[in-house]
């Protein structure tokens, strides 16, 4: 079966090019993407590069696109497939979804390791984010908080509850009821990021219609209940992945 990928998603911005050149650009960049998704082979780092020095938001949504596919995420089975383990949710279910959307190509197994892959999804969210793709933002959101929580996993190794680094689905649903609970180191600074990342999204993928009803009204209730305050809104989305 081809791949869908979700750089497919940037058409919609190709009007906001600056220049038809720039334009060009961005079609020439989707296309090598496509090319890669069909043939399997190819370099997607040559293809982000045809849209080097572009800022529109096509262009960080291909940026974005590309992210996902060097972590072997960016097909359209992918997405579906993640979407699916969330249809009857709960706590385990929430972890297995996770787990499925993290980034993991720098290895697992240690902090330097957690490290790269959250500084990879890291990145990855901010190209989403201003590409201002609903789906691809929401999804990068996850895959983010997923990164964040493996390597506050592994940080929190001798805490209690006791995290670990081999990020998988426990080690996920570990750090949501450690970080959400009892756990203190790198806590305090991720709620907030977290939070930030949560009402930043909400309004690029919830506000007006949502890209997925589950995951948006997560976002909707953690920002009601936190009113607002970042930390607390963080707080609050940890607490209802834990018990959704």
């Amino acid at each position: 079966m081809k791949k869908i990928m979700i750089v497919l998603s940037t058409l919609i911005f190709i009007s906001s090019c600056s220049s038809s050149s720039d334009a060009d650009k961005i079609v020439d960049a989707q296309e090598c993407l496509d090319e890669y998704a069909r043939n399997g082979g190819g370099d997607v780092d040559a293809c982000v590069s045809k849209v080097s020095g572009l800022t529109s938001a096509a262009s960080h949504g291909i940026r974005c696109a590309a992210g996902f596919i060097k972590e072997g995420k960016g097909g359209a089975t992918f997405f579906v497939n993640a979407f699916q383990t969330i249809e009857t949710v709960s706590g385990s279910a929430i972890a297995n979804f996770l787990n499925v959307v993290g980034f993991k190509s720098a290895g697992t197994g240690n902090l330097t390791n957690a490290t790269n892959n959250y500084n990879t999804a890291a990145t990855v969210y901010d190209y989403c984010a201003l590409s201002k793709a609903k789906g691809a933002t929401l999804i990068a959101t996850f895959s983010f908080l997923t990164n964040m929580l493996f390597k506050l996993s592994c940080e929190n190794t001798g805490s209690t509850p006791a995290g670990d680094c081999n990020m998988d689905d426990t080690s996920a649903g570990t750090a949501i009821v450690g970080s959400a609970t009892t756990w203190v180191t790198g806590v305090v600074a991720f709620k907030t990021a977290l939070g930030t990342m949560v009402i930043n999204t909400h309004e690029v993928s919830c506000s007006t219609g949502n890209a997925n009803d589950t995951l948006c009204g997560f976002m909707s209730n953690a920002i009601a209940q936190g009113g607002g305050v970042p930390a607390t809104v963080g707080q609050k989305f940890l607490e209802i992945l834990a018990n959704p």
